[in-house]
Order: structure tokens, then sequence, then C-alpha cells
């Protein structure tokens, strides 16, 4: 992992150093190409049976890589100013979906089936992309005249790694484990943020007059790609699937704070935007509230009902009875009440009752 990270940090330096006039695709495709052999690494070291999530990683890179090669023969070969906003963007946007559907698989066996860490993941989706999209990204797609099909591009990319970040958080920093055990899932969860950060960024960072992208973004791209390189080559991601403790799940008042939150940010964002005369996303605001506040909604009973569900008796508890052997259980006789008169306390028959019941 040490090799590769040092390896790989220097090809990033070279492409950020030499100038923009310069051919440096390969450094970008050996950046690219080059987390393949780390996540089939990943995928020998998985123990057999809890592969799913680097099968899915080891497709979305594929996707990834896909997508990177038509980008850079648009720009490099056809001479175009941009590969964003072509057929390319298709298969990246996929390779986004997969790399989402792999911190679900990862919720659902290393936080077994953790229902409220989805369910949160989706509200973090949804409330992350209602505020970059309406402050930040609708203005600077407008004011580039993007296609429909450019900004439903960004949109998706956007909401798809924004509710990534939000399940890999859930398990990096709500599951009860040694910090080493999650050094791999710690690493995969910046690799996701620095990836939302270069879409975002992007999208933003745009000439408008001739539509090409800040070059420094590419940066931003390669860095994501070098840490899950690192991810995948760590020692613990042995562990990244293996059925862990569930994250404690409880109705507490920064959890409460936190769906709070999330459900009155996109409504502020854009009503404040509407106050002062700036554009905004009328529809998007509408629908994300919609699809919020029944979120949270379900959130916050599974929550109640989590706590009050007793936590020191299981389903099938029952109260505890005398041992059968004791003399206590024994019906009283009706002919000498003397032989049904109680055990003193301290007795071999009340050691057995007080073990029995403390089981």
């Amino acid at each position: 992992m040490r090799l590769y990270a040092v390896a790989t940090s220097i090809v990033v330096a070279l492409y950020a150093l030499l100038p923009s006039s310069t051919n440096r695709s390969a450094f970008f495709l050996l950046v690219t190409i080059g987390v393949m052999p780390a996540v089939l690494v990943a995928l020998r070291r998985a123990p057999a049976g809890w592969r799913l999530a680097w099968w899915l990683l080891l497709a979305a890179m594929t996707l990834y890589n896909i997508g990177t090669v038509i980008w850079l023969w648009i720009v490099v070969v056809d001479g175009n100013t941009t590969g964003d906003g072509t057929v390319a963007e298709v298969f990246l946007g996929a390779g986004s979906i997969l790399v989402l559907g792999t911190a679900l698989v990862v919720i659902v066996q290393r936080g077994r089936r953790d229902i409220g860490g989805i369910i949160d993941s989706v509200i973090t989706a949804l409330a992350l992309t209602g505020i970059f999209w309406d402050s930040l990204l609708l203005p600077a797609l407008s004011d580039q005249h993007a296609t429909a099909g450019r900004q439903v591009a960004v949109f998706v990319n956007v909401l798809v790694m924004a509710g990534t970040l939000g399940a890999l958080l859930r398990i990096s920093l709500a599951s009860p484990a040694d910090a080493g055990e999650l050094t791999s899932v710690r690493l995969l969860t910046v690799s996701v943020g620095i990836a939302l950060f270069g879409n975002v960024a992007g999208a933003l960072a745009v000439d408008p007059l001739t539509g090409a992208r800040a070059d420094w973004t590419n940066v931003a791209y390669l860095a994501a790609y070098a840490v899950l390189g690192c991810a995948a080559l760590h020692p613990s991601v042995a562990t990244v699937t293996r059925p862990g403790e569930a994250p404690v799940d409880d109705l507490s008042t920064r959890r409460l704070a936190f769906l709070g939150a999330m459900l009155a940010l996109s409504p502020l964002i854009g009503g404040g935007r509407v106050i002062f005369g700036l554009p905004t996303d009328g529809t998007l605001i509408a629908l994300s509230s919609a699809a919020l506040i029944p979120l949270v909604m379900i959130r916050i009973a599974r929550l109640s009902q989590a706590r009050r569900r007793p936590s020191g008796h299981s389903a099938g508890w029952r109260p505890p009875t005398r041992s059968p052997g004791c003399p206590t259980a024994r019906p009283a006789s009706t002919t000498s009440p003397r032989r049904s008169r109680p055990t003193r306390p301290g007795s071999p028959c009340c050691s057995a009752t007080s073990t029995a019941s403390n089981r």
C-alpha cells in the first residue's frame, strides 16, 4: 500500500505540475487504470461469500475507466474543449451508482442490515444535493447555458455521491469497532468525499465562453482515485464486509438535531434565494421536501420504537421458576403443613433458584 501511495502521488504531482498545454492523458490513465489491480487485490483478500461490495466496486471502476477513455478521446483526438455533456457522462454516472451500491452493501453486511443508516444516507443525499443544486450548481449551469442532459448528469452524480458519502460516514463514525479495523472504510469515505468535491467544483469552474473545465479539478479526481486504491490495498480491507456490530441507534438530541437540520436546509436555502430575488428551483424544493418529510417521520418512529423496546429482555423471556429439585417447589402437603415451610435464605435451594433467574 505504501509503495502504491508513493508511486501514485508522484504521478498525480507530475500531472499537476506539467503545463496544461502538454498531453498528460497518459498520466491520467495511469492513475485511473492503476486502481483496477488494487481492487482485484481487495477482492482476493475479502472472505469468500462477502465479496459483493468489491465486485460492484470493480464494475464501477471499469465503467469509470470507459467513461474516462471516451472523455479523453473527445478532447485529445477530436480536439474538443471538453468531454462533459457527452456519452462519457453516461458511463461515469453509472459508475457512481455502482459505488453507491458498494456503500449500501457495506452497510447491509458490516452494519447487520442497518436500515436506519440507509434511511440516513438517503436523507443526507436529498438535503445536501438540494443545497448544492439550488445555491451553487443551478446558477452556474444556467450561466453556462448547459443543456438539459448536462444538468441531469450533474444532478444525478452529486445526488449519488452525497448518498454514498452519507452511507460510508454512518459506518465510519457510528460503528463500535477498533480504529484499525475500519481504516479501509474510512479511506473509502475520504475518496468519495474528494470525488463529491470534484463533481461540484467541476460544474462550477467552467469557462462560460469555451465550456472548458478548469484543469485543477482533474487533480481532485486523481486524488480520489489514489485514495481509493489505498483503501483497497490496506490490510483492513478483509474486514470491510465482515459482519460487525450494528451501529448504536438511539433517539438522542444530536440525532434529532441532525434530522431537523436536514429537513429544514433545502426550504431555508431556497426560500432565502427567493427573498433576495435570486433564481431558485422551486420544483426541486417541492419534490425534495415531499420526499424528506416521510423519511424523517419514518426515521423518528424507528428510533422511538428502539428506545421503548426493553433492552434487558428478549422476545422469548419468561419469569424464572423455581428449580424442580428445590423443596419449596414441591406441592404443600395438606396433612403436614410443617413440610412446606419456606427455605432459609442462603440455602443451596435458594442459590440454585437465584442462579436460574440470573440466567
